[in-house]
């Protein structure tokens, strides 16, 4: 098996640095190597900030950070599948063929604050649940608590599940940053 990738992508600077995104991508690879060696990972996991649009393998991870809302991933097509997820700051949606998160981020923003919702909002992702998430422990109920080993063991039965990403995000984010206000 090889490593596990996870693309975090932030053209517009909405975290607001290299060395506050070097933090997050810190914490976002404690989380994930803890969930890679319960799965059975070896190899780990690889975070990474990408400037080009990812094109993740279909059990891989894509978070986009905005500056402002809407949500981009409201772009994702509705079908028969009703699950979305959406807190103050992050959203998750998927249908039956590909998933994507988002959320809005500032450089007031504490990077573990980030990762935390960023791990919560990937945890929506692989385990399709909606609310019910949040009655579970560590940063599943609460971002603003620590990632739990249940936390661990439920990513880990589900890490290399197909959810297939949305990788329209990156040409919402794209056109934001060039002055496109309506980007949506």
């Amino acid at each position: 098996m090889s490593v596990y990738n996870i693309y975090l992508v932030d053209i517009e600077d909405a975290i607001g640095s290299d060395n506050k995104r070097a933090e997050v991508k810190h914490f976002i690879k404690d989380y994930f190597d803890k969930v890679c060696k319960k799965a059975g990972i070896k190899e780990g996991c690889s975070v990474q900030f990408v400037t080009t649009n990812p094109q993740a393998k279909k059990h891989e991870l894509i978070m986009y950070y905005m500056k402002r809302t809407p949500h981009i991933v409201e772009n994702i097509k509705h079908d028969n599948l009703p699950p979305t997820h959406e807190t103050s700051t992050g959203f998750t949606k998927w249908n039956s063929k590909e998933h994507g998160s988002d959320m809005e981020a500032s450089s007031a923003m504490d990077s573990r604050d980030i990762a935390n919702i960023t791990f919560h909002e990937f945890m929506h992702q692989k385990l399709h649940l909606s609310d019910k998430l949040h009655t579970k422990d560590g940063l599943a109920g609460d971002v603003n608590s620590s990632l739990s080993e249940d936390n661990i063991k439920l990513m880990a039965a589900k890490l290399m599940a197909n959810h297939p990403q949305w990788t329209g995000g990156f040409a919402i984010l794209e056109a934001r940053k060039n002055g496109d206000v309506l980007a949506y």
